[in-house]
């Protein structure tokens, strides 16, 4: 028996026979056209691009259809990558310039970029590697005929899925009846492999090295989420112990998903808010239908991708129109668009250039000041449709909170608040009256602006914490990048830090002008970091919506006292890296013994 440890990134326990899935190297000879074929050869390449965006655009769909639709827009980014004029001019010009066949020029040119980003010492462009490797194999898939993604063709039976790393392609054509869990080589918490695991609600442990060199197609293993580690060949008593935990989990999920609509409020009387993270309108009812509170985080950047030019007024204005339809009186934060760094629209690339560190570059709120005509349409748009919903519920009143990205200054969130004023005016005076009490709030994402936030504070309804990005600056660790997935660690004593100063703060302003705190991101998704943020004094959480009803389960089994013991505890010994043990053993006996007194 042989354990590997991992990172734990999808909770529950499974075990199973293995099935291996390797990665099709696509291989092309050279072979040249004539030169009256030239033009021909183009258009055949042009052909397999439209055939390629099609092809992502069924994936998408049938992602949202078969997972949650909040993971369908992973296949934007490859669909903006395929939009990149400059890109698909390059494999063009070599075909015209070297007479070769679409296949090679297509293979040489991608070879030839993800070389340059492999070679980048910047985490960002290094992971954006593997996207252009997938859109590589998919492109010279199209222009040859060959089909894809038939691995899992013929498999009887389920089983538990072992690989390298997993793609999003690969994610989306997983048999997800047959999958009992997963195991990778590479990954990260927020990585797709950890974002599909937690959508199917399977174990899964990502991190491992070396899990696919040391079992085969066949052997039996234990894939344990909770614990993040493989146990290779079990014995009989360890299959025992699994099978009864199997169950275990089973139950509790039935159970939270049971009672989905009752209040958080914990062992000992503190109220949870927990709201959802959505990405668009058609989200919305299915998280308000899982028992969110209402909606924490409306990303709105899907609007953006897979066209020519910007979103229009009216485009937007029916997305958010649709999405407080369905919010009815619940809370909607819609957040203004964050691009930039790995979400540029191809329409909106020239804004952008050649960034040298575009995670650390051009960005959300930094965006906006840079193209201003663009924040003011999304805001009309949202006020709009904020109007028209008041006026549908006979209020003078909104429910309504918009939301700053990656605010880094009092100045930009005094700049962006003159832009909702100024489109107020602007509606008022064509006859439009916008409804009092729309909260405007910023994004805490960046370790500098939790110090001498004072300022900001005095002037915000609501702050919300960004985990993902936040870690990520914090760490200097990409969070999409596999191969520094160990050193994005949320269970670290600088997070605490930064919530306990941003809170200090806030406790420092009189009662009447104290913001709101919230806490947004993939961590506040995991049961563990949940009750370790909860430790800390954080109420409001916004997580994806397919954990909504665990979440707030795990609100009602534990004590938020004992949390806060159990993370003082945590956090008291040498090691920056929090010991989360004993919280993490905590959390799992409470939310199952929580079970058997009905909810």
């Amino acid at each position: 028996m042989e354990i590997l440890k991992g990172i734990g990134v999808s909770p529950g326990v499974a075990f199973g026979p293995v099935f291996i899935m390797g990665r099709e190297e696509v291989v092309v000879r050279e072979r040249k056209v004539p030169p009256d074929a030239v033009e021909d050869e183009i258009a055949r390449f042009r052909s397999a691009l439209e055939a390629t965006v099609a092809s992502y655009r069924l994936l998408r769909e049938d992602t949202a259809k078969r997972f949650l639709p909040d993971y369908a827009a992973i296949f934007d980014a490859h669909i903006a990558i395929l939009r990149d004029p400059a890109l698909m001019r390059k494999v063009e010009e070599h075909i015209r310039a070297r007479r070769h066949v679409a296949e090679h020029a297509v293979s040489r040119v991608f070879r030839s970029y993800i070389a340059k980003l492999e070679a980048i010492d910047e985490e960002y462009l290094s992971q954006r590697a593997d996207d252009l490797r997938d859109i590589e194999k998919r492109l010279i898939g199209n222009l040859s005929g060959i089909p894809l993604h038939r691995e899992f063709e013929g498999i009887e039976g389920e089983f538990v899925l072992v690989t390298r790393f997993l793609s999003p392609t690969d994610a989306a054509v997983l048999p997800k009846d047959k999958v009992l869990a997963v195991a990778t080589d590479k990954g990260g918490p927020t990585g797709h492999a950890s974002m599909f695991a937690r959508a199917l609600g399977i174990p899964a442990v990502v991190g491992l090295k070396v899990v696919s060199h040391h079992v085969s197609s066949g052997d039996i293993i234990v894939v344990n989420g909770n614990l993040g580690e493989v146990i290779i060949s079990p014995d009989e008593q360890t299959l025992a112990k699994c099978n009864l935990e199997r169950r275990d989990d089973m139950f509790v999920s039935h159970i939270a998903h049971r009672f989905r609509h009752e209040d958080a409020v914990t062992k000992d009387g503190v109220r949870v808010v927990v709201r959802a993270n959505v990405a668009k309108a058609e989200d919305v009812p299915v998280a308000v239908d899982l028992g969110a509170e209402g909606v924490g985080l409306f990303r709105p950047e899907g609007l953006f991708f897979d066209r020519n030019q910007p979103p229009t007024e009216e485009e937007q204005y029916s997305q958010y129109a649709r999405a407080l339809d369905a919010a009815g009186d619940e809370v909607m934060t819609f957040r203004t668009f964050d691009v930039g760094s790995d979400k540029v629209p191809a329409e909106l690339g020239s804004y952008f250039g050649n960034e040298a560190n575009p995670a650390l570059g051009l960005r959300a709120i930094r965006f906006a000041m840079k193209a201003p005509h663009l924040l003011r349409t999304q805001l009309r748009a949202m006020l709009r449709a904020v109007a028209e919903h008041a006026r549908r519920r006979h209020t003078p009143y909104s429910n309504v909170r918009i939301m700053f990205p990656m605010v880094t200054h009092p100045r930009e969130f005094r700049w962006a608040k003159t832009q909702i004023a100024g489109v107020v005016e602007e509606l008022k005076a064509s006859g439009l009256e916008v409804p009092q009490g729309i909260a405007v709030g910023a994004m805490f994402e960046v370790p500098g602006i939790f110090f001498g936030a004072r300022e900001l504070l005095r002037e915000a309804d609501f702050v919300s914490v960004g985990t993902n990005d936040l870690i990520q600056y914090l760490f200097a660790a990409d969070r999409t990048n596999e191969d520094v997935a160990d050193r994005f660690i949320p269970g670290h004593k600088a997070l605490l830090e930064l919530i306990k100063i941003l809170q200090q703060q806030i406790l420092t302003l009189s009662p009447y002008m104290r913001p709101s705190l919230s806490v947004c991101g993939e961590m506040a998704s995991d049961p563990l970091y949940f009750g370790m943020l909860l430790g800390t004094g954080i109420t409001e959480f916004s997580v994806s919506f397919s954990m909504v009803p665990m979440i707030k389960h795990t609100a009602r089994a534990v004590s938020a006292a004992r949390c806060k013991e159990l993370v003082r505890r945590a956090a008291s010994g040498d090691d920056p890296e929090l010991d989360l043990t004993a919280l993490r053993d905590y959390i799992t006996s409470t939310v199952h013994a929580h079970v058997y007194g009905g909810g």
